[in-house]
């Protein structure tokens, strides 16, 4: 699978990275993305309380991201490294990414709310960095690093 370079297309308001899989193209709605991380790394306001029906549908969609984001992020490190002594820097950050999902899942919001919260906003930044990577777009590259503008 290879990432077709950061011409996006633009539909509708919406940013999709074309991405050349095996069945063609399949769009990814960076927006939709972009917009889960954010409303995740948003500091609650004073007296909030977390509702654990919240933290189980952002772990659902941030699954549903990162599955989605971390082979294609996967795939394009190993398209610029041919042949690498070593995964690098990315690939060890992807590795990470990878062994987090297996070793320490998401966990049950249920049971301890505060401790899935603070969970949830570590896959979030996780996110953050897949989608800068998948989609290599100067802008994101730009979020990423916490510069406005």
């Amino acid at each position: 699978m290879t990432i077709t370079p950061a011409s996006a297309a633009t539909t509708a308001d919406r940013y999709a990275a074309p991405v050349d899989g095996s069945d063609g193209t399949m769009p990814i709605d960076v927006e939709r993305i972009r917009q889960t991380i954010v409303t995740t790394l948003e500091p609650l306001p004073p007296g909030a309380r977390l509702r654990p029906e919240g933290i189980s549908a952002t772990i659902a969609l941030l699954t549903g991201h990162i599955g989605l984001l971390l082979p294609l992020a996967e795939a394009e490190n190993r398209s610029r490294r041919p042949a690498p002594r070593s995964p690098g820097l990315i690939g060890y950050g992807l590795q990470f990414i990878r062994q987090q999902l297996t070793i320490s899942p998401f966990l049950d919001p249920q049971a301890d709310v505060d401790a899935a919260y603070a969970r949830v906003q570590e896959k979030a930044r996780h996110c953050r960095l897949l989608l800068g990577l998948v989609t290599a777009d100067e802008a994101v590259a730009h979020w990423y690093a916490g510069e406005t503008g």
